[in-house]
């Protein structure tokens, strides 16, 4: 009996690939016939077709096969929902009378109808054409329309409640059994009711008004108005542009939301994936996105949004607020939109692929990585990715804003934009420390250190910074960028700078002066703890692989090592390693979080600048790959870069190794020794890379204040005096701040 059952669920196994198999096969072609249906059946065909395409597993790179378990999954989850759904048409657990901003319980109806829905209608699903079911999600939607649920959070009435009733009534549209009549027109009604407009109120940003126009183009379509459908389509790929800071997409590729705020994570997914969407809707049909829109979009997937995870990870600098939210670093999850790009931009389609393969865990986070080195010149952020590791910093000046807190998620951001650094091989550093992470140490951070630190006022769009030097310059592979920090509620400054080469990352500081209360320090890292850390004091090395607690140094530590990252100390600083368990609670940071205490083991080291510093300075070089204190010795043995200043005029290092010069400039007419030979005169302050070629120096140049037009260079000849002026005319406009190549003209 058992050799019959196994045989018997074996061949019933490989029926369901086949059906499944044959089931994708359908809908490869179903983008191509479509183009031969009137377009509000065609766009309805396509929106099906997407849904049915997500439940396709993020791991198979063959779209001639799919994973069974995603559609078996689908089936258990419908049998569980109709098991446990009463004749009322509602569920027993689900609170129809909540009002919550973020959570609100009752959008679990619509979801598990919707769940519903994808089974009744997917040819491949054991419940497809079930009339039970069917009378189920009828008397569902039922319930759903005479409860009228709410919820204090605008966002659920104009987009999450019309999204979830389009999409289910387009599914069900092409289902064996129709909805009464009555009841999709009343839902359709309720759509037009509740759902707002695109241009509307709340549909200033890019991504909240495609989530709008999409329901709208949903609309369209089940009524047959094309003047609806029109409108939607419009509002859906207005966004699909280049916008003025304080709204979506940014000509540096950069994304903003909500004011001049950094949003790459959260509402830039959500561009993301509303646009793919939106792409594959209007396939094959005279709407589709135009080659202009595509060139557009793909180019900030494939420099910004992808690159922005390293592994399967979100930086923590991009997701704004929801870095409160437990889980949001991970995007594995998400991997789907991935897929969507490889049908929409075919043209890069390895590309995609390799990224696929990285998101899902298949290869490592190093795979197919192409170095970079990016300055968000508008939104004052600055990536630097080696296939070996990445690292990014997170500023604001007075031309950005700071995180936000709404809804009470991201309670104890203060500091995120500060010269936040995210510093990752694997790219899991920060999985989820947000809950027991020390909100006064976020790495890169310089502040005071408050015991009780309290909650940020709920505010759309956050703090603007204070001052105007904060920015950077890139030559597409390194780069040095600045933060002039100004922060007066904690009553702190500091000129921060940063300095990107191949195998390190220089950090300066100087200037550090507060009269807050509290002592100030700046903290070199704070992640979580693995594997053994080493400590390299004036030739002694120590192993403290079950290090718990605190050890400081004052002045007589030169590097540390710990999870494949060096850390060196090159002048006499007063530095705290820190290994311990951290205590903390996700309810503390975002109120849609569980109320419950969580712990986590967390690496922090940082330096300490005491109570009341007044112009005090630092210096740091993070060395990543750097895997034991041998490899750690053998790196500061070979002094490959030097500090050449470290003051508030100027801050600059020289790569020995790459003859190569980074300089931050805030006051005009400070002096650079190019080599034996020359001397640089910088006339304006600016941020510049010198970098030795054949024809001499070839000379990055940038303006982070973003407010002059040209800027001065004198090369002096040491041996004869003689001067040679270099005028360099720089960006205007919506380039302000951004980075020009120029070779110097060394004269006699």
């Amino acid at each position: 009996m058992v050799f019959k059952r196994t045989i018997k669920n074996t061949l019933l196994v490989n029926y369901q690939q086949y059906l499944l198999a044959l089931f994708i096969a359908l809908l490869q072609l179903s983008f191509g016939r479509a183009q031969h249906l009137p377009v509000f059946e065609q766009v309805m065909q396509n929106v099906r077709v997407v849904q049915w395409s997500d439940l396709q597993s993020s791991t198979s790179l063959d779209f001639s096969k799919s994973d069974v378990r995603n559609v078996h999954q689908l089936d258990k989850q419908v049998g569980k929902l109709s098991n446990s759904m009463l004749q009322t048409g509602r569920w027993q657990d689900v609170d129809y009378k909540a009002t919550m901003q973020t959570a609100w319980l009752p959008s679990q109806h619509l979801v598990r109808l919707h769940q519903m829905a994808l089974g009744y209608t997917l040819r491949a699903s054991n419940h497809y054409g079930d009339s039970k079911l069917f009378s189920q999600i009828q008397n569902g939607l039922y319930y759903w329309w005479h409860t009228d649920p709410r919820s204090t959070n605008w966002w659920y009435q104009q987009i999450f409640c019309p999204k979830q009733v389009g999409e289910m009534l387009i599914l069900l549209r092409s289902g064996k059994q129709h909805l009464d009549k009555n009841l999709e027109d009343s839902l359709i009604a309720r759509m037009i009711k509740i759902g707002g407009k695109p241009d509307g109120p709340y549909g200033t940003g890019g991504s909240n008004r495609i989530n709008i126009a999409a329901h709208w183009i949903y609309r369209g379509c089940l009524t047959a108005d094309i003047s609806v459908l029109e409108e939607g389509i419009h509002n859906a790929l207005l966004p699909v542009r280049f916008c003025i800071p304080a709204g979506g997409l940014q000509h540096d590729y950069s994304y903003q939301e909500h004011g001049a705020q950094l949003y790459i994570g959260n509402y830039g997914y959500a561009f993301v994936d509303n646009v793919s969407n939106i792409a594959l809707y209007l396939k094959n049909t005279v709407y589709a996105l135009s080659k202009e829109q595509l060139q557009i979009f793909s180019a900030f997937v494939r420099k910004t949004y992808i690159p922005s995870v390293r592994g399967q990870y979100y930086s923590f600098s991009i997701p704004g607020r929801q870095l409160a939210n437990k889980d949001n670093l991970n995007r594995s999850k998400s991997a789907n939109i991935l897929e969507k790009m490889l049908r929409i931009d075919t043209a890069y389609a390895a590309y995609y692929k390799g990224a696929i393969q990285r998101w899902v865990g298949m290869q490592p986070a190093s795979y197919k990585v192409v170095p970079v080195h990016r300055q968000y010149y508008i939104s004052d952020y600055t990536t630097h990715i080696r296939p070996a590791y990445t690292f990014d910093v997170r500023y604001v000046s007075n031309r950005t804003v700071r995180t936000e807190n709404i809804n009470n998620e991201d309670k104890k951001g203060f500091f995120l934009s500060d010269g936040a650094t995210n510093m990752t091989i694997d790219g899991g550093e920060y999985d989820n420390i947000a809950a027991v992470w020390d909100w006064c140490r976020i790495p890169g951070v310089t502040a005071p250190h408050i015991d009780l630190l309290p909650d940020m006022k709920v505010d759309v769009g956050g703090d603007a910074g204070m001052g105007s030097f904060s920015g950077g310059v890139s030559d597409g592979m390194y780069g040095a960028s600045c933060y002039s920090m100004d922060y007066s509620r904690f009553a702190t400054k500091a000129q921060k700078s940063w300095f990107f080469f191949d195998n390190e990352i220089v950090c300066l500081g100087a200037g550090i002066s507060s009269s807050y209360e509290a002592p100030v320090a700046t903290t070199v890292n704070q992640c979580l703890s693995k594997g053994t850390v080493y400590i390299g004091q004036r030739s002694k090395v120590s192993t403290t692989k079950h290090l718990f607690g605190e050890q400081r140094f004052e002045g007589n530590l030169d590097w540390v090592v710990h999870n494949s990252f060096g850390y060196c100390f090159p002048e006499k600083e007063n530095v705290v390693v820190r290994n311990a368990v951290q205590i903390g609670n996700w309810y503390s940071i975002a109120v849609s979080q569980e109320d419950k205490l969580v712990q986590d083991s967390v690496f922090s080291l940082w330096i300490e600048h005491g109570k009341n510093p007044s112009e005090q300075t630092y210096s740091y070089i993070i060395v990543p790959n750097i895997k034991n204190a041998n490899q750690m010795q053998q790196y500061v043995g070979r002094h490959t870069v030097s500090i050449i200043a470290n003051t508030t005029s100027l801050q600059a290092v020289k790569n020995k190794q790459l003859q190569m010069v980074q300089a931050i400039v805030y006051k005009g007419g400070q002096r650079l020794q190019l080599d034996k030979h020359y001397i640089l005169e910088v006339g304006q302050p600016c941020a510049l890379i010198l970098h030795k070629n054949k024809e001499g120096w070839r000379c990055t140049i940038a303006d982070p204040g973003q407010h002059l037009e040209k800027l001065s260079l004198e090369v002096v000849n040491q041996h004869n005096g003689k001067r040679k002026s270099n005028l360099i005319l720089l960006p205007v406009g919506v380039r302000k701040g951004d980075s020009v190549n120029y070779q110097l003209i060394l004269g006699d």
